[in-house]
C-alpha cells in the first residue's frame, strides 16, 4: 500500500548523517545508537523512525485521506532546498526562509511519536476523567444535582467520542494545528545558527527539537511549566552535522546568523540532544565520546 510507512523523522532529514565511508556500491547509511550509547547499527535512513499509518486519516468510507502525510513532506522537500542553498552556504536568510525553517522546527517538535505518546496519554486521562464524572451523575440523587457545576451554554464542549478519538489518534487532528501555532511563534525567536567543521559534528535523535527552560524550576507551581511563550526558553535543533539551530528570546548582540562554536560546545549540545531522545540518537559515524553520556 502507497505510503503505508510514514516516517516521524524524515528520511531526507536523516541523510544529512550519512556516513561517508560507505563503501561504493552499498546503500548510504547513518548509524543509529541506543541511548546509552551501548548499542550501534548501520542502517538506510528509509529504514529508520517509521510507523505505519502514522498521519492518515481514515474516512468512514473506507478510504484513506493522505493530505496530513503529503503536506509533511512538500515540508520537508522546501527545507532541504532551503538547507542545501542558503544555511550550509551561510548565506542570509529572508522572511520566507525564515518562516520555512521555524515550520520544519516546529513540525520536527510536534510529529514524533513521543509526542503522539504524550498527547495519548494527556486524552486518555481527560477521557477517564470525563467517563467518571458521567458514572458519578448517573448515580447521583436530586439533591446532588443541584450541587453540580454549570457550563456557561456559549462554552466550547467536547463530546466523549471526539475525546475518546484523540485518545487514538491524536495527530490526525492536533498536528496541523500545532504546527501552525508553534511556527508563528518561533518565527518572532531570535534564531542563530552554530556551526562546526568537526568530523562527527552535531548528532540528532528520534526526537530531534529540544525545548528547554533554564528558569523552569525557580517558578512556582502551576507555572513551572515549559511553553514557547516563556521569555527563558531556549530551543534546540541539530540541521546536519555540521550546523544547528537555536532560538531564544534574547535581543540579538549583533546582525550576524552564524556562529563557529568550539568543541566543547559541540559536545554540550550534542549531551543535550541525547538525553532528551525517546530511544534513540544518530551520528555520522560508528563514533560515540564520553563527554556526551556526562551528568
Amino acid at each position: 500500500m502507497k505510503y503505508k510507512k510514514q516516517h516521524w523523522v524524515p528520511k531526507s532529514y536523516l541523510q544529512l548523517w550519512h556516513d561517508n565511508n560507505t563503501p561504493d556500491g552499498h546503500e548510504p547509511y547513518i548509524w543509529v545508537f541506543s541511548k546509552d550509547g551501548c548499542e550501534s547499527k548501520a542502517k538506510a535512513p528509509h529504514k529508520v523512525f517509521r510507523e505505519n499509518e502514522m498521519y492518515t486519516i481514515k474516512l468512514s468510507n473506507g478510504k484513506r485521506d493522505l493530505k496530513i502525510e503529503h503536506g509533511l513532506s512538500g515540508l520537508e522537500s522546501k527545507y532541504i532546498s532551503l538547507y542545501k542553498n542558503i544555511l550550509s552556504q551561510r548565506k542570509p536568510l529572508t522572511l520566507d526562509n525564515r518562516i520555512i525553517l521555524c515550520a520544519f522546527i516546529a513540525a520536527m517538535d510536534s510529529r514524533s511519536q513521543s509526542m503522539r505518546d504524550h498527547l495519548k496519554k494527556q486524552w486518555g486521562e481527560i477521557f477517564s476523567m470525563m467517563n467518571d464524572m458521567m458514572i458519578d451523575q448517573c448515580n447521583s440523587t436530586e439533591q446532588d444535582k443541584y450541587h453540580q457545576i454549570v457550563i456557561p451554554s456559549n462554552a466550547h464542549t467536547i463530546s466523549m467520542d471526539e475525546v475518546k478519538k484523540m485518545t487514538t489518534n491524536p495527530m490526525q487532528s492536533e498536528l496541523i494545528p500545532s504546527i501552525v501555532s508553534k511556527t508563528s511563534i518561533l518565527t518572532n525567536m531570535n534564531i542563530e545558527i552554530l556551526c562546526t567543521n568537526d568530523k562527527i559534528g552535531f548528532v540528532t535523535s528520534d526526537t530531534p527539537c529540544i525545548v528547554n527552560d533554564p528558569e523552569v524550576n525557580n517558578r512556582q507551581f502551576p507555572l513551572n511549566t515549559i511553553g514557547l511563550g516563556w521569555k527563558t526558553v531556549e530551543v534546540a535543533m541539530p540541521l546536519s552535522p555540521n550546523q544547528l539551530a537555536f532560538l531564544n528570546w534574547r535581543t540579538a548582540h549583533s546582525t550576524d546568523l552564524y556562529y563557529n562554536i568550539d568543541l566543547q560546545f559541540v559536545d554540550l549540545f550534542n549531551r543535550n540532544t541525547i538525553c532528551c531522545a525517546d530511544k534513540s540518537f544518530i551520528v555520522n559515524a560508528n563514533e560515540k565520546k564520553k563527554e556526551w553520556f556526562k551528568h
